[in-house]
């Protein structure tokens, strides 16, 4: 699972980007203001059509998460939906 935990600034653009702190599935992250839930499960190696989500406690599926943007100090909790038999 690939989370960003701790800054690293890889061109001189990161340097001028700004950050924001969030918790993921329990754990502390930094992530670009702005940032959608979308691109924040894709960023985490996730598909998000097979994905749920729950933002401050109120669920989302993969149609909005487009529309969710992230924002400083929200609580996120990200589930896989696993299908079998």
């Amino acid at each position: 699972e690939r989370v960003f935990t701790e800054l690293a600034f890889e061109n001189l653009h990161d340097v001028y980007m700004e950050y924001i702190t969030v918790k993921i599935n329990g754990k502390p992250c930094i992530v670009c203001a702005g940032e959608t839930l979308e691109q924040c499960i894709v960023q985490m190696g996730h598909n998000p059509q097979r994905c749920v989500a729950e933002v401050n406690g109120a669920a989302y599926n993969y149609n909005t998460f487009k529309g969710i943007k992230i924002r400083e100090g929200d609580v996120i909790e990200i589930m896989r939906v696993v299908a079998g038999g």
